[in-house]
């Protein structure tokens, strides 16, 4: 799961907080913010859902609050659906280092990874990996899920390229640019960064290259420290 800096509560020509009256007017500064991924699956879609993290209709004063906002796509916001939530008991892209959390192993499968540092709550883990439904693939999904089959047509582009367009040529740094461009029109950055997990010089570009990606993701702190 992508971390992301969605910063702060966007100011209006007038210098003062926008005003929502609608929460899909935040789209474009989310999308300006974040790029239009998936703030969950990390999709990359030409039409996200500005996605409530706690329901708009559970709590009052949240439908229209910015620090309640992420981008979802339809899989991600239809499974998590519209129930009450503790925040607390999540790990949430915005604000903690989800970089650490979930590993993405061939054929587009994500699963919780098999060992953590102690400042990390595996619960809470759980928890996140669930909320939207994040290993679901093949048999245990639905036909309208594609999240895992676009995650792994991703996971093969980033493998052809790493092994036929970078390090086959000598690892060329002028390369690197080209490679950045193909990753963000794929979406998928946690797909890109494993298969690149051996070039450093790769992966700092890919962090660059998304748009609101946590600079730091690679830092070993959930809580951004």
């Amino acid at each position: 799961m992508r971390p992301i800096t969605k910063g702060e509560w966007p100011i209006g020509p007038d210098g003062h907080p926008i005003d929502f009256f609608e929460h899909g007017e935040a789209r474009p500064e989310l999308i300006q913010r974040i790029g239009d991924y998936c703030s969950y699956c990390e999709m990359h879609l030409p039409y996200l859902h500005v996605e409530h993290m706690q329901p708009k209709g559970v709590v009052p004063g949240v439908a229209l609050n910015w620090n309640n906002f992420l981008l979802a796509c339809p899989s991600c916001n239809s499974i998590k659906g519209h129930a009450y939530l503790n925040i607390n008991d999540y790990y949430w892209p915005d604000t903690h280092n989800t970089h650490l959390l979930f590993d993405f192993l061939p054929g587009g499968i994500v699963v919780m990874k098999s060992g953590y540092s102690a400042d990390i709550d595996t619960t809470r883990v759980e928890n996140t990996f669930k909320l939207t439904g994040l290993g679901r693939y093949a048999h245990n999904t639905t036909i309208d899920d594609r999240r895992w089959l676009k995650r792994k047509e991703a996971e093969d582009k980033a493998v052809l390229v790493a092994l036929h367009y970078y390090v086959s040529c000598g690892m060329p740094e002028s390369y690197i640019p080209s490679i950045v461009s193909m990753a963000t029109g794929s979406g998928f950055l946690s797909v890109w960064m494993k298969v690149f997990e051996s070039y450093p010089e790769v992966q700092d570009a890919l962090i660059e290259g998304f748009a609101g990606t946590y600079p730091n993701c690679l830092t070993g702190n959930i809580n951004r420290l």
